[in-house]
């Protein structure tokens, strides 16, 4: 009951009531409102309390001009550092490679259950703010949070808060370079029909998950032909995510905001399936790099005993992506 009533807010906040924005659109905007303040405001209880890396931050960081100009000037080495990573990790990216020959190898089936299965749970249109052009509803939420969570943060002198958004805004602008830019102009991958499972193929879409290199110049703006590979949206959300998890040592805070920045808008993703893993990955990879000089190198080991044999598997970071290791002991 409170969600509807709470609606009327959103008239008067947004000037709902001259557009065609249902009562249910405007409940999933309050919702993912509302998951952007608790999610902050979890954020900023955590960087008082017990997380050690908070108080390293702000022991070299005495002031907001100086993270300025400290993040601003890492910029270079973190885009050296995506940059040559296939280079100097060759081990991490022939399990990347592998990764997406099986993900294109069941493209088909996999995709057709993405259109027919999971779109549908997600058709409610995002009311669109229509503040940045080019970009989606939740992708202007995402950016209307980082510009609330520094601007909170620069308020009440939480170095933590604008390092943490200093750092998801370079992840983002990372992910256009990379993702949007780069990768998006070198595979030049046409994208699915939105319905694989009919015979019909509209124009500017394919059915064939091999229809790659169909060259074209560089597009900064959004478009259909030969944009498929990487979905920037999801590298986008995920670096973002991964940044935040990384920031306050908790998965759940980061990935909250990656369900609420790629569900709502799922349907108008349309990607091959592969797409949006390779995006996932890319985009944890580049939140893992953008963070490293405040988590340093840490690996997540588990040990499974396989007939009378154990097996440990450990994922570094920032190789996490692609850096699965399995060491047996006989």
């Amino acid at each position: 009951m409170a969600i509807y009533q709470s609606t009327y807010f959103l008239d008067i906040l947004f000037d709902m009531k001259n557009t065609t924005f249902s009562n249910k659109s405007k409940r999933n905007l309050l919702l993912v409102i509302l998951l952007s303040i608790v999610t902050f405001n979890q954020s900023f209880i955590q960087a008082n309390s017990k997380l050690t890396m908070s108080d390293d931050i702000n022991k070299n960081r005495t002031n907001s001009v100086s993270i300025l100009v400290e993040e601003f000037n890492s910029i270079s080495s973190d885009m050296v550092s995506i940059a040559t990573y296939p280079f100097s990790h060759p081990n991490e990216m022939l399990s990347f490679a592998g990764i997406m020959a099986g993900a294109i190898a069941i493209d088909i089936p996999a995709t057709e259950f993405v259109q027919n299965t999971i779109n549908p749970l997600f058709r409610d249109d995002v009311p669109d703010l229509k503040l940045f052009p080019h970009l989606a509803p939740t992708d202007e939420y995402i950016l209307l949070g980082l510009g609330g969570l520094y601007a909170s943060s620069l308020v009440f002198g939480n170095d933590h808060g604008q390092v943490t958004a200093i750092k998801a805004t370079k992840a983002i602008i990372y992910s256009y370079f990379y993702s949007h830019m780069v990768l998006k102009t070198a595979f030049a991958r046409n994208r699915p029909d939105p319905s694989l499972s009919t015979n019909e193929v509209e124009e500017g879409y394919t059915r064939n998950p091999l229809d790659f290199f169909n060259f074209h110049p560089i597009y900064y703006v959004p478009t259909t032909a030969g944009t498929a590979f990487p979905s920037f949206h999801f590298t986008m959300a995920f670096s973002v995510g991964r940044v935040i998890s990384n920031m306050y040592d908790n998965p759940w805070l980061g990935y909250s905001i990656v369900s609420a920045a790629v569900l709502p808008h799922f349907e108008g993703h349309n990607h091959w399936f592969s797409d949006m893993l390779a995006g996932a990955l890319i985009g944890t990879l580049i939140a893992d790099i953008v963070t490293d000089d405040v988590n340093g190198l840490k690996s997540i080991s588990t040990t499974a005993n396989v007939f009378n044999r154990d097996f440990e598997f450990s994922v570094l970071n920032p190789a996490m992506p692609f850096g699965l290791t399995v060491k047996t002991a006989l």
